[in-house]
């Protein structure tokens, strides 16, 4: 792995053109700009060719692309990682946990919970609960032969839903339009 790594930074982070990816014209390189990158593996600093379409008012990185890197300094893997492990218990716990387990220190207490609000920003209700011909579907393959409906039963946290009056609860129900 290491070595593809390096034949790809020595392929993309030599090169002085790119194809733009919105217009595919050739284009020449800007500068090099430093990007520190942190994963599971460890961390390191990059320095990437910066690449500019003049025509789509486009910039654009080639070498963060064939490297699959995010945005943010903490890769997909430490994110997938706390993602999961703070879905699961607390924030602190988490943290903690995911130092233990990795060795590697979090750049904050609340690395996790900014992490899982920047998954639900991207997330909609339809990715997560399946559409009413989805849900009768799965209601009929579970049924089988049997007359009687199977139970659904959903759970979520409703840590940030609005205060219900006392002695009720907060509650969301999709209706699947089941007989």
């Amino acid at each position: 792995m290491k070595a593809l790594t390096l034949e790809v930074t020595r392929q993309y982070g030599e090169a002085t053109h790119a194809a733009c990816p919105c217009c595919h014209k050739r284009v020449q390189m800007m500068r090099i700009d430093p990007k520190k990158v942190s994963t599971l593996n460890g961390a390191f600093d990059l320095d990437r060719p910066y690449f500019y379409c003049k025509s789509c008012k486009t910039g654009f990185h080639p070498l963060d692309e064939a490297l699959e890197l995010a945005q943010e300094v903490h890769q997909y893997d430490m994110q997938e990682t706390i993602a999961r492990i703070a879905a699961k218990m607390p924030y602190d716990e988490a943290s903690e946990l995911f130092t233990q387990t990795t060795g590697l220190k979090l750049p904050g207490k609340h690395f996790g919970h900014d992490n899982l609000n920047r998954i639900g920003e991207v997330t909609k209700l339809e990715i997560v609960i399946p559409d009413k011909d989805e849900i009768e579907q799965r209601i009929d393959q579970a049924k089988g032969d049997s007359d009687e409906l199977p139970v659904l039963a959903v759970a979520c946290d409703g840590a940030h839903a609005p205060p219900a009056p006392k002695g009720e609860e907060a509650k969301g129900v999709r209706e699947s339009g089941a007989k």
